[in-house]
């Protein structure tokens, strides 16, 4: 450090390091007046974002309890003899007008935009079950119908919900201990039992129609 001090004993000397110092602090002040910048930016865009994450978390709670009252819905037995649904069909999902969806990751915005048209599928299937299978909301096919396909709704808003958890820590409901992850999941696995075992016994009952007029026809 000796030529520092020699450098510093010359006038000229003093006034380079003078200089030099003066416009170290200059730049560190603006590197922290930026860095102020950048962190406040972050902090308001991350705070916005959890806003918006909470608005959506909301509206998937609220449609998650529709589609279990659906999928909890075995119907009930009016005095004509016909089964009558409980719930409502949670048909559409309506989000909040004040949602700003580019402060949503992408991924979980198309999930979520892609909601209503698999909404509106699941409707038109069971639609379908209604008007031309059971002639109305009465028969154990409908009930079977809506509760798979609002298992299936339900478990996607689930999936929805745990990754806005994930990514903004908003805390979760407490449904005590009903899990509707447990719920939908059951059902759907029951669904795909009982719709095999239906085909398994529609399957045994072609082969035993086919072999009986095979007989028919070797009689002759």
């Amino acid at each position: 450090m000796q030529w520092l001090k020699e450098l510093y004993a010359d006038e000229l000397g003093k006034t380079l390091i003078t200089v030099g110092i003066t416009l170290l602090v200059t730049a560190f002040g603006a590197f922290l007046g930026g860095f102020k910048d950048i962190f406040i930016d972050w902090w308001k865009r991350r705070r916005t974002s959890k806003y918006n994450a909470m608005l959506l978390a909301t509206t998937m709670e609220t449609f998650i309890t529709d589609c279990l009252d659906v999928v909890s819905d075995d119907g009930y037995l009016m005095p004509d003899g016909q089964m009558h649904a409980n719930s409502k069909r949670p048909s559409e999902i309506t989000y909040p007008k004040e949602l700003d969806w580019p402060s949503i990751t992408p991924d979980i915005m198309f999930k979520c935009l892609l909601l209503p048209a698999e909404i509106k599928s699941a409707e038109a299937s069971i639609d379908f079950v209604v008007q031309e299978i059971v002639s109305g909301p009465d028969g154990d096919e409908y009930f079977e119908e809506a509760q798979k396909r609002y298992a299936s709704l339900g478990l996607r808003a689930v999936q929805i919900l745990e990754r806005l958890r994930d990514d903004f820590n908003i805390e979760k409901l407490d449904r005590g201990d009903y899990d509707p992850l447990t719920v939908f999941t059951k059902k759907l696995a029951d669904t795909e039992k009982l719709e095999k075992q239906r085909q398994a016994a529609q399957a045994k009952m072609w082969e035993e129609l086919e072999a009986k007029r095979k007989a028919t026809e070797a009689a002759e």
